[in-house]
């Protein structure tokens, strides 16, 4: 486990939303850090994403409903089990992220 002393609210950030499959463009996007710095903390952190590669067309139709009502993509990545870059893919695209 990743030692969090000395470490700021951005870089907590990054690891749990690296641990739940958030892509690294959108995390510096989000986080207004660059992407070197996001691969330098999932370096530093070892953190892998252990959750489902593929969503089914429910999951990704209630994981955009709860985005809509105010959750964030890592935890819905959380309660569903599936990665979150598969959930809002199409999506981050639409906004121009990825």
């Amino acid at each position: 486990m990743f030692v969090l002393e000395n470490t700021d609210a951005k870089k907590i950030m990054a690891i749990e939303m690296l641990r739940y499959g958030v892509p690294i463009k959108v995390i510096a996007y989000k986080l207004s850090i660059s992407e070197r710095t996001v691969k330098r903390i999932k370096k530093q952190a070892n953190v892998k994403c252990n959750l489902r590669n593929k969503a089914t067309k429910e999951e990704k139709w209630i994981a955009l409903n709860f985005y809509k009502n105010g959750l964030s993509e890592h935890y819905i990545a959380k309660l569903l089990g599936v990665r979150a870059s598969c959930l809002f893919r199409e999506m981050w695209k639409k906004e121009g992220i990825l």
